[in-house]
């Protein structure tokens, strides 16, 4: 099954579709590598049964300068702690499933599409998605929180749970309970933010993506592929699509097909 990797969606979600082209010509065709970039994930914390679990934007500041939450509820059975990743996402279907893909408008419709074989040589694998009532039962999660209390192969144990897992959907949990809470002091006294995982909607479907990933790090952002790794490049409409196939021939001893995302 080929690997489509979507270019610049936000570029696209702003409608400069010219300068997603530009970028996509300049910053992947021309030196022929992808640039990994830094996601948040979820590692998720086993919390102790009967104990209060504070409602992050219940926090208020109070007379003598001290914070207090007004609400709280029985603890959630397992929290999730956001935690940064770098990666490398790609979307692992058909190409003709794109026409009932969903995020076409979140990530646009520009993408390069790698040969199967390309999969291997980069070491790409498939996402797992998990349901967060099972959490509290997974034997990683547990081996994890375990390794926490006796301070040991915690990291590797936390990689294990990063890399390659990733929520169903976005539960309003965690906007209403997995926020974060930013207590700051300026000149003007303590202020009080709750911070969200605010890049998607409640009840987002992470598992329609159905994404494939490298996982990397900050002295790996760079993933390099060679003109033969590309089996095909998907443009969003007529115009873009004689763009990069004008590109392709000045630039490239190979052209791949150009085609135009399916509707």
């Amino acid at each position: 099954m080929p690997l489509l990797h979507f270019a610049f969606g936000s570029l696209a979600r702003e409608k400069l579709f010219t300068e997603q082209i530009d970028a996509f010509c300049e910053k992947i065709l021309t030196p022929m590598r992808l640039r990994a970039s830094i996601c948040p994930e979820f590692l998720p914390i086993l919390n102790n049964s009967g104990a209060q679990w504070a409602i992050p934007n219940s926090a208020q500041v109070t007379p003598y300068g001290g914070v207090t939450f007004r609400e709280s509820i029985n603890s959630p059975p397992v929290a999730l702690a956001p935690a940064d990743v770098w990666m490398l996402c790609f979307a692992n279907l058909p190409i003709r499933k794109l026409r009932q893909w969903p995020h076409a408008e979140h990530y646009g419709k520009l993408a390069i599409v790698f040969k199967n074989s390309f999969r291997s040589q980069v070491n790409a694998k498939a996402v797992s998605y998990y349901q967060l009532h099972e959490l509290q039962h997974d034997p990683k999660v547990i081996a994890y929180n375990e390794a926490i209390k006796q301070k040991q192969q915690v990291e590797e144990l936390a990689q294990e749970l990063l890399a390659y897992r990733k929520p169903a959907k976005l539960w309003p949990e965690f906007r209403q309970l997995f926020g974060l809470t930013s207590i700051q002091n300026n000149p003007n006294g303590l202020t009080v933010e709750h911070i969200t995982y605010s890049r998607y909607q409640d009840g987002y479907e992470f598992f329609t993506e159905a994404e494939s990933r490298i996982v990397t790090d900050e002295n790996n952002q760079h993933i390099p592929f060679n003109e033969c790794d590309v089996l095909k490049i998907i443009t969003p409409s007529p115009e873009e699509k004689n763009h990069i196939q004008n590109w392709l021939m000045k630039n490239w001893t190979i052209q791949p097909p150009v085609i135009i995302y399916p509707t």
